[in-house]
């Protein structure tokens, strides 16, 4: 093959190898020529010249890089590299394939996989022969990919002091970071408590959940999926959901003392269950059977009562699954007092009150002293004083004080009033009142 051409004084360079050169002259004039001795070279070849390229098929997780090369007539190969990083530190090679020597500009690709999507590469080209390399500028990229989107779903699982939080996600191909967010306030403004979900990535929607413990019985709670990834942030809607009793039964929702036999029963039953047996007796000699909805019920049930109401009133339950099965019992106790408590005495004498003192009615202005000190001396056996009222006439709105010791003997009190005659009363903690008592402040 040639290694040049040569048209007029121009020598065209078509490959390696020795060129060969003859020259003619005419010095003797017009009809007479010479001929000059060949003159040869060697060409080698130059180290080829590169000029990065575009990119095309930009996906998700793959591109293909370009690049134009002229290899100068010396075999050459092309190289490209690539990173995230606009240094090129760290950066990934790929070889293309050789390029055949000539003298003309060829495009030269190379296909990249396994790409994070989103993100955005830096690549180069150079092209090496065996007279050098020749190297290309430094062009970017940016992968395919969008924001996750998400959606809260339902809560599952929910008990007494525990729920599941679900949310569905998807990650669009770019690596996301999930958490949930919960709280007591319907937006989710008031005190909050996040925790982070599973971490997901692909292009189709994937169930994302979590489990929160250590919750209020009978609250409702709000909660809220966020997602994350390098194109953006995604909420989902505020959902709620309510937690259950414990599994179990509390008389009067858990109160200490009642003052009537009569009293409602909030039972909730074990997973599954669909009846309640209630009784007063452990042993369920004589009992009563109740459907359950959800699993729950409130039931209106009456006290077995005696002459000694001074000790709790013992109630049962065990629940009855679908399939038959009975649970363990269950129960809970109440003081049933419906003795009113004894106010012995109580006298009251003029005071100046103090700015903390409740007010027993509209106070005018007082000459001298403009409230009275109450020494009120009571008792009940059986649940205790809870409460003292007075008030300045029968149609008054009584103010309540707490009995602050419920077995004490007695207890002042001081109230804002101009009053010259006062009505006092106590209420034991099961809610019964002694009669009303009329004291005159001296």
């Amino acid at each position: 093959a040639s290694v040049c051409t040569v048209s007029g004084t121009t020598i065209t360079i078509l490959g390696v190898g020795t060129c060969s050169v003859d020259a003619k002259g005419n010095p003797g004039g017009m009809y007479s020529t010479s001929t000059v001795a060949r003159r040869s070279f060697e060409v080698t070849g130059l180290a080829p010249t590169v000029e990065t390229g575009s990119t095309s098929g930009v996906g998700i997780r793959t591109a293909t890089l370009s690049a134009i090369v002229n290899a100068r007539f010396v075999e050459a190969t092309t190289t490209f590299t690539y990173s995230a990083n606009e240094s090129l530190s760290g950066a990934t090679q790929v070889v293309a394939v050789a390029l055949a020597s000539g003298g003309s500009p060829t495009t030269v690709t190379a296909e990249i996989v396994g790409l994070v999507a989103g993100k955005t590469y830096y690549y180069r080209a150079s092209a090496t022969n065996t007279a050098g390399t020749g190297t290309g500028t430094v062009k970017s990229f940016t992968t395919g990919g969008t924001k996750p989107t998400a959606a809260t779903t339902s809560a599952t699982s929910v008990s007494a002091n525990r729920a599941t939080l679900n949310a569905t996600v998807n990650a669009n191909d770019v690596d996301t970071t999930v958490s949930f967010t919960y709280g007591k306030t319907k937006d989710l403004s008031g005190e909050t408590t996040t925790l982070a979900a599973k971490d997901v990535t692909g292009s189709v929607d994937e169930g994302v959940s979590v489990t929160i413990t250590n919750l209020d019985e009978m609250v409702t709670y709000y909660f809220r999926v966020d997602a994350t990834n390098s194109l953006g942030s995604t909420r989902g809607e505020i959902k709620s959901f309510t937690t259950a009793r414990p599994v179990g039964m509390t008389i009067n929702n858990a109160a200490e003392f009642t003052n009537k036999k009569n009293v409602v029963l909030s039972v909730t039953g074990t997973s599954g269950s669909v009846t309640a047996i209630v009784s007063n007796d452990g042993g369920f000699g004589k009992s009563e059977s109740f459907d359950l909805i959800d699993g729950s019920a409130e039931i209106s049930w009456t006290l077995v009562a005696s002459r000694d109401e001074r000790l709790p009133k013992q109630v049962y339950v065990k629940f009855v699954s679908r399939f038959g099965t009975q649970s363990s019992n269950y129960q809970d106790d109440i003081i049933l007092d419906t003795t009113a408590p004894v106010l012995a005495a109580a006298t009251a004498s003029a005071s100046t009150a103090p700015a903390a003192a409740v007010t027993v009615q509209a106070v005018r202005a007082p000459k001298k002293k403009n409230g009275a000190k109450i020494l009120v001396r009571a008792s009940d056996k059986n649940s205790g004083v809870g409460t003292i009222e007075v008030r300045s006439s029968a149609k008054k709105k009584p103010t309540k004080i707490v009995y602050a010791k419920p077995k004490a003997a007695s207890q002042w009190v001081t109230v804002k009033t101009t009053a010259k005659k006062l009505q006092v009363r106590v209420l034991d903690r099961a809610g019964n009142a002694s009669p009303w008592k009329t004291v005159t402040v001296r």
